[in-house]
């Protein structure tokens, strides 16, 4: 695993931690606004990370 790939790999399970706290605290109306915001905030770098390590598109029209 390469150091990307492993970084990659604790920032998702990172998230996975954090979605499965966020789940109960929603659930049961003890999240603040400031804790939906940070999450929030969380995702969307997990995501751009995401869009960062994807590998390029290659289209192959030769065929």
């Amino acid at each position: 695993m390469s150091d990307e790939s492993r970084s990659l790999a604790v920032l998702l399970r990172q998230a996975q931690w954090a979605l499965d706290e966020a789940a109960f605290d929603i659930g049961a109306g003890r999240a603040t606004t400031e804790q939906r915001e940070s999450l929030a905030g969380a995702l969307v770098r997990l995501a751009q990370a995401l869009h960062e390590h994807e590998p390029p598109v290659i289209i192959d029209v030769s065929g």
